[in-house]
């Protein structure tokens, strides 16, 4: 699943999971984990520099394990949960509210985690 999704995310990164489980997207989340990638994670990149995808697409068995919610858009490959590696979260949600069209975005949310879920297309 090294397959990249733009020049700076790759399938892998948007599918990563501390879990022991299956968390292979379909062709479907595929493409919709694509469009998340090339409409708001790289422009967000190259507009503030280097993001962290923390979570982005979950299986069920994923979500459950981490007590998602049961319809959460991560399980369609629709939402990504982002930090800044330099700790300045605020400029993702400063550059994200401003610029980008989304359903739902947390700030600050839990342990440090931002969530975008973008607007489905």
């Amino acid at each position: 699943m090294g397959q990249r999704l733009t020049a700076n995310f790759t399938l892998a990164e948007l599918t990563k999971t501390r879990h022991d489980l299956d968390n292979t997207p379909s062709l479907q989340i595929v493409q919709n984990l694509q469009l998340l990638a090339e409409k708001v994670l790289q422009p967000l990149r190259d507009a503030v520099g280097p993001v962290n995808v923390t979570s982005g697409y979950r299986s069920k068995l994923v979500n459950q394990a981490v007590n998602g919610a049961r319809n959460s858009d991560h399980l369609y490959g629709y939402a990504a949960d982002l930090q800044s590696p330099d700790g300045n979260h605020r400029k993702l949600y400063d550059w994200l509210k401003s610029n980008a069209m989304f359903t739902q975005l947390i700030y600050p949310a839990a342990m440090g985690a931002r969530q975008l879920q973008p607007q489905r297309p």
